[in-house]
């Protein structure tokens, strides 16, 4: 199992999602988490987020899912999903020919352990990745984009989720005075956000001491 905090939360609450996947991207996310432990990120990340239903994979999912993971009908999907990650035309066609049966396949049992055994922690080292922004808010980041969005898809209403990050704003409301990072207060801030109605007194509160 991975190292992050873990919380066990309805997929539905996670609403967008934060890509870094341009260079620019990735070096201003680094630049956030200068000098911070590696839970924190500081800066507007969180202002840079879109809907959940735009991500790529979750697109491509419920294309899948409404196809029932027919090769023949998912193959120009995967092909635009490969396009849309960063190939050109002609190689996202050669790679979806060399992995749309494996990928049909695997997804379709994906889907199917899914909607029988519900989300198991166990059946994965890294869980589903989130951050959480200035407002205690649930955003999707990096890990388990296919498992995520087809536990969305299934309305499934459990999920276990990895804390990857938490931005520094919402951080500090739990952080006490004077002191500096506190696991303690990492933890208080993710089990709040965890609890939407603390979550939403907390926006309307004044930094804890």
């Amino acid at each position: 199992m991975s190292g992050f905090p873990n919380v066990v939360i309805d997929p539905v609450r996670v609403r967008s999602f934060f890509p870094r996947r341009t260079s620019t991207a990735k070096l201003l996310f680094a630049l956030n988490g200068a000098l911070l432990p590696e839970s924190l990120r500081r800066g507007n990340w969180d202002r840079r987020v879109y809907p959940i239903e735009d991500h790529p994979t979750y697109r491509l999912m419920a294309t899948l899912y409404d196809n029932h993971f027919s090769v023949d009908a998912c193959y120009r999907p995967l092909v635009q999903y490969y396009i849309e990650r960063g190939r050109r035309e002609p190689a996202a066609r050669a790679h979806a020919e060399r992995r749309v049966d494996d990928y049909m396949s695997h997804c379709g049992k994906l889907c199917q352990s899914l909607r029988e055994d519900g989300y198991r922690a166990e059946s994965s080292d890294h869980q589903i990745g989130l951050a959480i922004d200035r407002n205690g808010v649930f955003v999707k980041t990096s890990e388990g984009h296919h498992r995520f969005a087809l536990a969305r898809i299934l309305g499934l209403n459990r999920i276990v989720a990895d804390i990857r990050w938490v931005h520094t704003a919402w951080y500090r409301r739990f952080r006490p005075r004077g002191i500096g990072y506190s696991k303690e207060a990492l933890n208080a801030a993710i089990a709040t956000a965890a609890h939407p109605q603390t979550a939403a007194r907390c926006n309307g509160a004044s930094r804890l001491t």
